[in-house]
């Protein structure tokens, strides 16, 4: 039991060391602070969600748009509330917090418009969760040997 324990940690520390240097080698890993910039980038374009109807044609869009420079954004977030300002408030709180955890599963709870113009974040953050979990993993990995 000793020794099949030995063999089990550096294939682990392998596997992860490898999936990191894959995930580092494919493009850039933004850091907490970009995605939370990011994020404040789609304010306006949630905004426009917010007025879009679910099949909503070029006019439904245009119209969207024009309208949404006359909405007041909300600021802060209320537990029991989940219209798309609240939802905005929540995952920029927890981005502002580094806890892009939450941040990421707060956003997947979009539905329709909001959740496709996150797409491209979601995938961001989901790359940066998962090089921080490799990393955890080789820092105990180094830990026990």
């Amino acid at each position: 039991p000793c020794c099949h324990s030995k063999d089990v940690q550096p294939a682990l520390f392998t596997v992860a060391l490898n999936e990191l240097n894959e995930l580092s080698s494919e493009k850039e890993i933004l850091s907490n602070e970009q995605l939370y910039n990011r994020w404040n980038l789609l304010e306006s374009d949630f905004k426009t969600a917010s007025l879009l109807p679910p099949n909503a044609g070029i006019m439904g869009h245009t119209f969207a748009k024009f309208f949404s420079f006359f909405l007041f954004t909300k600021q802060g977030s209320s537990p029991t509330n989940e219209d798309l300002d609240n939802v905005y408030a929540k995952v920029s709180e927890r981005l502002r917090l580094s806890k892009l955890d939450e941040a990421v599963e707060e956003v997947l709870s979009l539905k329709g418009w909001p959740h496709v113009l996150c797409k491209d974040w979601i995938a961001q953050a989901r790359k940066r969760l998962e090089v921080e979990s490799l990393i955890s993993v080789l820092d105990n990995e180094i830990r026990t040997l």
